[in-house]
């Protein structure tokens, strides 16, 4: 395959000391060393932060074709923003408006095996928001040659590398997902504020999005009952 999904996810901040212990102490985030900015875990998903003013956490996809991406990329109906090439920041921005980062070796095979760590409040899915999600699954399950699956919630998920990926219908923008134990009402006391009750999801003091987990009860509004993990 091309490409396919990555468990990277960037994050800007002005404070980058600041966003490091909101994740750490309100989602349990596990810091990490990052030469230029700070690394996160959450389970097997690696949330970068950088600074710079806040905004839409930024998904990733993986390829080995290294060059010959950006042309591919291109075909593919992206926008390219940044094109600084191996092992640098690749921006681009599908149609939906969601901003992604092409990662590729220079003539290397990508590896993205990653142990998961302990328990947190965060999920290491990622998701996508969109006014059309059903045609939102056919371009990402052509992007990442994987079939997607439609739910019974009426939303579409697309498996890909080690990474699922959620689709669903709202105002179009990328979308983390809190665990089974967080609190909504917790994380609104601590400067976060609802983007949506139904299906619930609120946005950090850092611009990212974040829903339930599909797969998860919440305590903020119910989730529709039967929706595929």
């Amino acid at each position: 395959m091309a490409f396919r999904l990555s468990r990277c996810v960037g994050v800007t901040a002005p404070d980058v000391n600041k966003a490091r212990d909101f994740y750490a102490q309100h989602m349990q985030l596990r810091v990490i060393g990052y030469e230029k900015g700070l690394e996160m875990r959450a389970r097997s998903l690696r949330l970068f932060i950088d600074p710079g003013p806040p905004g839409p956490a930024v998904l990733e996809m993986v390829t080995d074709e290294g060059p010959q991406a950006r042309e591919r990329i291109r075909r593919h109906g992206f926008e390219e923003k940044l094109w600084r090439g191996p092992r640098q920041p690749c921006l681009v921005v599908d149609p939906w408006g969601v901003v992604w980062n092409v990662f590729f070796e220079a003539g290397e095979t990508v590896m993205d095996e990653l142990e998961p760590t302990g328990p947190c409040l965060v999920s290491d899915r990622v998701g996508v928001v969109c006014e059309e999600p059903d045609d939102a699954a056919d371009f990402y399950g052509s992007l990442f040659d994987a079939a997607p699956s439609k739910t019974v919630a009426g939303s579409w998920t697309v498996d890909s590398g080690a990474c699922r990926m959620r689709i669903e219908r709202g105002t179009a923008g990328s979308l983390l997902y809190l665990a089974s134990d967080a609190c909504f009402e917790a994380l609104l006391a601590v400067g976060c504020h609802e983007v949506s009750s139904s299906p619930p999801r609120i946005r950090d003091p850092f611009g990212v999005t974040w829903g339930a987990d599909a797969s998860a009860p919440s305590t903020f509004a119910a989730v529709e009952p039967g929706a595929t993990p």
